[in-house]
């Protein structure tokens, strides 16, 4: 009910000043969260500035709008445009990576992220290519002279796509490990450095491989009787049960595999203070934390229209600090408490309002 007010206020402010009120709305639900959340008897914090996050999105507004109305209706223009906003992506999420990292704290120090914008772009690569090559065929295809050509071209933007996703997928669990890396070691707490142990492949195969074909096949069994069972009579009721139980396994499928790679992520999450180390683990089930909690919060919020979201937000919360723990030496946990507010200033650079990116994708 306290965050259910919190979560309230901030959805009727948003709503009647037409969005202008949503990074103030953020930055107070990220307080809430980050002051509730305790490590070893002491809360987290965030300071974040909202006008510098609004600053950044009047800013990401007018790359998107400003260039798709310079662009015009041209594919090849379309193609341009698309191309320079996907790769901004990768330099738009390190910032955001880094903005959120600088505004967090603990004992009254803050945390930080290297801006390593040349690794984010290597790992990004491919997946830049797959967005961005078949706009060009496809503006060239539409450009040929006659059906003929039309027709070849076609067929290379079809191929270019298949390629393209099929190279994507093949490549998904490395490059997913090494943006699990990425992120890991360019974080650091003061004189804490993070680092990740590398996990075995054979988890992100599971998580971005076997888990969706598992429910292909799982939803392919679930929807097949329902077209063979289907009469003029009932069609329209099959129909709707196919609907909702492709909703359902694709929430499950996308659910657990999230949950998986969240779970490979922190149970492999490391950090040295000198000589000393320590660990993070999370010791839930991957099963357990998609089902029981991820999955039913998400059909909560869908049945009651969003209300209950501010319920479920606090509830996977709850369930994560309980299973959630570091474990180090004490000679490590007695430097810890060396971090105070004045050790600040060295912990991060200046920060420009246009910096307020504060998205991020992480797949964990």
């Amino acid at each position: 009910f306290e965050f259910f007010a919190i979560w309230a206020a901030n959805v009727l402010l948003t709503v009647i000043t037409l969005g202008l009120f949503s990074p103030w709305a953020k930055v107070r639900a990220r307080r809430y969260f980050h002051g509730s959340a305790f490590l070893n008897g002491v809360n987290f914090d965030y300071h974040a500035s909202p006008l510098s996050i609004l600053f950044a999105r009047i800013l990401v507004i007018l790359v998107i709008f400003g260039g798709a109305y310079v662009a015009g209706e041209g594919l090849l223009q379309n193609a341009v445009h698309s191309t320079l906003i996907f790769l901004l992506l990768p330099w738009a999420i390190v910032l955001g990576l880094a903005f959120n990292a600088r505004y967090s704290s603990h004992r009254g120090a803050r945390f930080a992220f290297q801006k390593n914008f040349a690794a984010a772009y290597a790992i990004a690569a491919p997946y830049l290519a797959l967005f961005i090559l078949p706009g060009y065929a496809a503006a060239f295809a539409a450009s040929a002279d006659d059906l003929d050509s039309m027709s070849a071209l076609a067929q290379l933007f079809s191929a270019m796509s298949a390629l393209a996703f099929l190279c994507a997928l093949s490549a998904a669990p490395w490059l997913l490990r090494a943006w699990h890396d990425f992120k890991a070691r360019n974080h650091s707490l003061g004189p804490i450095q993070f680092h990740l142990k590398p996990p075995p492949l054979r988890a992100y195969f599971t998580a971005l491989w076997i888990v969706p074909l598992l429910g292909l096949v799982a939803l392919a069994a679930v929807i097949t009787p329902q077209f063979q069972l289907a009469t003029e009579e009932n069609i329209a009721t099959r129909g709707v049960v196919a609907i909702f139980s492709a909703y359902i396994m694709m929430l499950l499928t996308f659910t657990f595999a999230g949950a998986k790679l969240f779970h490979i992520f922190w149970n492999h999450l490391r950090f040295s203070i000198g000589e000393e180390s320590g660990r993070f683990r999370a010791d839930f089930s991957p099963w357990e934390f998609a089902a029981k909690i991820l999955t039913v919060n998400y059909l909560a919020i869908l049945f009651s229209l969003g209300m209950l979201y501010p319920w479920a937000k606090i509830r996977r919360a709850r369930y994560l600090a309980a299973h959630m723990s570091m474990e180090t030496t004490p000679a490590a946990l007695d430097k810890i408490p060396g971090l105070r507010a004045g050790d600040q200033h060295a912990l991060g650079e200046e920060i420009d309002a246009a910096e307020g990116f504060d998205f991020d994708v992480g797949l964990v």
